[in-house]
This record gives C-alpha cells, structure tokens and sequence, in this order.
C-alpha cells in the first residue's frame, strides 16, 4: 500500500491543505478526512448538505466517489478541488 501527498483546495472557504493519504483510500472517504480537518473551522453538517464533489483541479474532471486514488491514476503532487 503505497501512500501520495495530495494537495485540496477548497475555493469557498479559500483554504489549501496538503494531505498525506493512501493510494488505496476511497474518494468519499477522502471527503470524509477533510470534513474531519474542518470540522473546527465550520459546519461541516451544511456543507455535507450542499454535497460538494471532489475534482481535478486543472481539468475540473468530478472523481467517481467509489474510485481508489489509485485507480484514479492521481500520484504524488496531483491538485484536487471539493467545490
């Protein structure tokens, strides 16, 4: 199990966090991590409802959520966006 730094830029809240996670990690569970990291910050609950999608950040591409970050073919450095 092989791990990336990945990179979320969250544009309605202005905030960019750099993530340490498996490559074997599921895209709704990477979600779930950075609800958890914002949770301090804001209601996580009102963003939940608004059901915010992760992206590509350069292309826009929406991720499958049941997709593995592997699967994904992301690697070290990839710029991903919850808009």
């Amino acid at each position: 199990m092989s791990e990336l730094f990945v990179q979320i830029y969250l544009p309605s809240f202005n905030k960019t966090f750099d993530l340490k996670v498996s490559s074997a990690l599921k895209v709704y569970e990477l979600k779930n991590m950075i609800y958890t990291l914002l949770k301090s910050e804001v209601n996580t609950e009102i963003l939940k409802k608004s059901k915010p999608v992760l992206c590509d950040k350069e292309s826009g591409a929406i991720f499958n959520i049941n997709l593995s970050l592997q699967e994904l073919h992301l690697r070290n450095g990839s710029q991903l966006m919850l808009i």
